[in-house]
């Protein structure tokens, strides 16, 4: 298929998701310390379907762009060694430009 999206369009997808959990992330938070329910932290988001067609239209059958998000957190996380290539140097993921580079390879 080829990758279809260029860098400044996958950056606005990836932004998106990434503001979207930021934002249930600090709800929640200000609903622990006020120790409150706030409802809409049960409503539906998208954030995880536009995670699955990115990984699609990327072609990402490694789960980079997930493991970027979820465990990288956004590469806020990234440290040496936390992922290295066949070779066993780093693969750094810090930021979406790293990642979209490692992507289109």
């Amino acid at each position: 298929m080829g990758i279809n999206l260029s860098l400044g369009e996958f950056t606005r997808y990836v932004n998106a998701i990434k503001k979207t959990w930021d934002f249930h992330d600090e709800t929640l938070k200000l609903s622990q310390k006020y120790d409150c329910d706030i409802g809409i932290l049960n409503t539906p988001d998208c954030a995880d379907a536009l995670l699955k067609l990115l990984e699609y239209v990327m072609e990402d059958n490694t789960d980079l762009i997930g493991y970027f998000c979820y465990e990288l957190n956004f590469g806020r996380d990234w440290r040496e060694g936390c992922i290295t290539d066949a070779d066993g140097k780093d693969v750094r993921l810090s930021t979406i430009e790293e990642l979209y580079k490692e992507l289109i390879k």
